[in-house]
Order: C-alpha cells, then sequence, then structure tokens
C-alpha cells in the first residue's frame, strides 16, 4: 500500500519537478525568466508569476541553440537561443570566474535576455544577479 501511495504522489508532481534548470533571474523590471530542459523538450517561461505566466514556449531540444564557452582561466559562458516564428529568446550568461572580482574569491556574473524580432533587439532584459541560476556544464 504505501508503495502505491508513494508512486500516486510522484506522478502527481508537476513536470517541471524532473526538469533540468538551465537558466533562471529575476530581471529589474521584477519578472522573472525561466529556462528549462525536460527529456527532449526546452521550455521557455516568463513573467511576474511563473505559475501563470506571460509567455510560455516548448520547443524541441533539436531546434534550440544552446553555445558553452569556456576561456581563459575559470570563465565561461552560455548562451541559449529560442526559435518562434520571427521571434528569437536569447538568454546570456557569462561567468567571468573569480578573477574579476572585487574580492578575488567570489564569482562575477552577469546574465539576461535579448528579445529579437527578425534579427533586431526590441527589449533587452537584465537579470540582477543574485537572483541568476544557470547550468554551464
Amino acid at each position: 500500500m504505501k508503495k502505491v501511495a508513494l508512486l500516486a504522489t510522484i506522478l502527481m508532481l508537476p513536470m517541471s519537478a524532473f526538469a533540468t534548470n538551465l537558466f533562471y533571474c529575476k530581471t529589474e523590471q521584477g519578472k522573472q525568466i525561466s529556462i528549462q530542459q525536460h527529456h527532449d523538450v526546452i521550455s521557455y517561461t516568463y513573467g511576474k508569476d511563473l505559475a501563470n505566466p506571460e509567455i510560455t514556449l516548448h520547443k524541441p531540444k533539436k531546434s534550440v541553440q544552446i553555445v558553452r564557452d569556456n576561456y581563459d582561466g575559470d570563465s565561461k559562458s552560455m548562451i541559449i537561443n529560442i526559435f518562434n516564428k520571427q521571434y528569437t529568446y536569447s538568454a546570456t550568461v557569462v561567468d567571468f570566474g573569480k578573477a574579476y572580482s572585487d574580492d578575488g574569491k567570489s564569482r562575477y556574473v552577469s546574465g539576461g535576455l535579448f528579445v529579437l524580432k527578425n534579427n533586431d533587439i526590441i527589449a533587452t532584459l537584465d537579470c540582477v544577479t543574485p537572483s541568476l541560476q544557470y547550468k554551464l556544464d
């Protein structure tokens, strides 16, 4: 009986509980950006309340461009481009590593989102750094 109850509980969990968070942040405008991967699907969610988002997109992983780079030292970057008709949602994070931090111990990180329409930037949203979460590996 306990196994049945456990299985029922697991099946009722939202799919995001099993997703990998690729990118998340709160913007200076008070909105949230979340990009998650669940198996072969990338989900982009945007809005003040992610439970009731303004925009939600689900795209096959093969149609999403993810570029990760490593630089000298411990600096890394990632760009996630999600294409939706004439729009591109481009989440960017740069982890400059410890070399650029004020104290030499913590990491200096910057991130944000560019929204493009027909390859022209129509919006730039900067992340509030303490809220920034990302998966560079």
